[in-house]
């Protein structure tokens, strides 16, 4: 019992349930076109262009601008306050 708990935990920690990953680290979705790419995040631009080795993955830039003055924008969630959690 005590190593299928083990075993559990690894498997936990090593796909991002505590392992200090998000979203922003993980590999980016191949694509053909910009559409491919929407991430329903509307500070973002969301861009297909070509990666390491030529294969066209999506990106994500963070546009403060699109956000209030008070705010930044975090890719990975939208319009937050600077400095904030």
């Amino acid at each position: 019992m005590k190593r299928m708990a083990f075993a559990f935990l690894v498997i936990v920690l090593g796909c991002g349930g505590g392992g200090g990953k998000d979203a922003s680290s993980l590999p980016e979705a191949e694509c053909t076109k910009n559409e491919d790419c929407d991430d329903g995040v509307a500070c973002t631009e969301d861009i297909c262009a070509p990666s390491v080795g030529g294969v066209l993955r999506c990106s994500h830039v963070p546009h403060n601008e699109r956000c209030k003055a008070s705010e930044e924008c975090v890719p990975t969630v939208g319009c937050r306050p600077i400095g904030g959690d």
